[in-house]
């Protein structure tokens, strides 16, 4: 029997949207071009996020976002 979603699953789903908004951009930044170096892969961009993980960014919220976009990019690459 699935239950009614509570205030619980709303603070989850703002937090979620929260991260995203946080955790995207620091994924783009490090694989958008910038004049002092150039760019970075997205394999770079896993590592620096998992080597700052827990320093620079929440673990949890590294963990999550490359999960997410690892997901993506397989559901991509089936459906393509």
């Amino acid at each position: 029997m699935v239950s009614e979603p509570g205030p619980e699953h709303a603070f989850a789903a703002l937090a979620l949207l929260r991260c995203r908004d946080r955790m995207g951009p620091v994924l783009d930044a490090i694989t958008e071009p910038r004049p002092y170096r150039s760019i970075c892969t997205f394999d770079d961009a896993v590592r620096e996020m998992e080597s700052s993980a827990g320093r620079q960014w929440s673990r949890v919220l590294v963990n999550w976002l490359l999960e997410t976009v690892m997901a993506q990019c397989e559901g991509q690459a089936r459906a393509g």
